[in-house]
């Protein structure tokens, strides 16, 4: 796929409000597109629309925003997309709004940024069954029915325009929004990582579903971003409510400046997405070399990333490494979790320093045991010491006796 040109194309951005999906609609507008963005607040969402039509190369540029609840399908297969005749579309046209209605356009890409989970995290006993339904329809649900939608309408447009008779393709892109949790089995992220992991499955089954419909009319296509931890508004909440154990699992203990230090912001995250996405990627993990390094290892049923080079070669080397900057080591940190306590600390050390594994015994037991556990840095391609220091960890937590009923050893990414 050649690189995207902009002038003249419509971009929907779901969770347009702020964030990521502002981030994608404003990189959009710049580059000479019409944006809708769609949110379920309207004060953000106007003052999102504005900020958008600042970022406008000219002024024939339309800047929309609609007000709809993404998780109701019923509002969103009623959304004012296109005036279409009647009898060519189940959307009810009483519901368009005039201003939208006037720009009379089919979408050529939907992005797909709403979701989130700041509401829903905890373990699994302590979070209720209402916040784990919550989290599905707002990444899940929400996600499956604004691709639906768009789908339905290309599709119905197609065949209004007798499929066949355009001299040249039309480009249509649906970018789907999971996250690096999508691979990492966090506790304390028990209603959002299966969220995402839907929202990755629905993208792979789309993929090629999507090949029906192609036709001598559009070219179908659609891409999924794995983004790691980044830095906005949504960040802050989210770290309010994450687990103690979450958070010293992620790495994402310390100050807020220091996380915005640490981390990309929502601008830099997005503009990789939108570069992969004119280049025709259908995984993109551009933000995260972990969450590229764990893909890796679960590839399913998606393709292989460029000529599968690097996914075929990654795939059979163990995981648990995190690729830091260009020429420098990669860091292998083997994490052992043991369950003879009832309390059990995880302490994540600095790059090339040890984990600290801590048991603490119930009221009246022995003495708290601390179990300094391996990590060594190695080169990124220094499987056999990969495996190696697995071996050792094996091998000192055994000789340590203090496993009585389980042990576990778990290959951390802190992504």
């Amino acid at each position: 796929m050649g690189a995207v040109k902009y002038e003249n194309k419509t971009v929907f951005v779901a969770g347009g409000a702020g964030g990521l999906g502002k981030a994608v609609a404003k990189i959009s507008a710049a580059r000479g597109a019409h944006v809708t963005i769609f949110g379920r607040s309207p004060g953000p969402l106007d003052d999102a629309a504005e900020e958008i039509r600042r970022s406008c190369r000219d002024s024939l540029q339309k800047i929309k925003a609609v007000v709809v609840d993404l998780s109701d399908y019923v509002q969103v297969s009623n959304l004012p997309l296109v005036p279409l005749p009647q009898e060519c579309s189940n959307i009810d046209i009483k519901k368009v709004d005039n201003a939208f209605r006037k720009q009379g356009r089919v979408p050529d890409m939907l992005y797909c940024a709403a979701g989130g989970n700041h509401a829903q995290n905890g373990f699994f006993t302590e979070i209720t069954s209402s916040q784990i339904e919550d989290c599905m329809r707002n990444n899940y649900f929400a996600t499956a029915y604004l691709a639906k939608s768009a789908l339905d309408l290309w599709v119905q447009d197609d065949r209004n325009n007798e499929c066949g008779q355009t001299s040249k393709p039309i480009p249509r892109q649906i970018v789907i929004v999971s996250s690096a949790a999508a691979f990492v089995a966090l506790p304390g992220s028990i209603a959002y990582t299966p969220a995402k992991a839907a929202v990755r499955a629905l993208a792979d089954t789309l993929r090629l579903e999507m090949l029906r419909y192609s036709c001598a009319a559009s070219a179908y296509s659609v891409h999924i971003a794995f983004p790691g931890d980044f830095v906005l508004p949504g960040f802050y909440q989210e770290q309010q409510t994450k687990t103690a154990l979450t958070k010293r699992m992620q790495g994402l203990e310390g100050t807020l400046e220091e996380l915005v230090a640490r981390y990309p912001s929502s601008e830099q995250v997005a503009l990789g997405i939108v570069d992969a996405v004119n280049k025709g990627e259908f995984i993109i993990c551009k933000d995260s070399s972990s969450a590229s390094l764990l893909f890796t290892g679960m590839q399913g049923p998606s393709p292989k990333r460029g000529f599968g080079v690097f996914d075929s070669l990654m795939g059979v080397i163990i995981l648990g490494t995190t690729r830091r900057s260009k020429g420098q080591l990669a860091n292998l940190s083997i994490l052992v979790i043991e369950e003879t306590g009832k309390n059990l600390i995880v302490s994540r050390k600095l790059p090339g320093q040890p984990f600290i594994l801590t048991r603490e015994d119930p009221p009246g037991g022995h003495d708290t045991e601390k179990c300094a556990m391996a990590s060594q840095t190695s080169r990124l391609a220094g499987s056999q010491k990969k495996a190696s220091a697995i071996s050792k960890a094996n091998a000192l937590s055994t000789r340590s006796g203090i496993f009585a009923k389980k042990r576990r050893v778990d290959e951390f990414c802190g992504c």
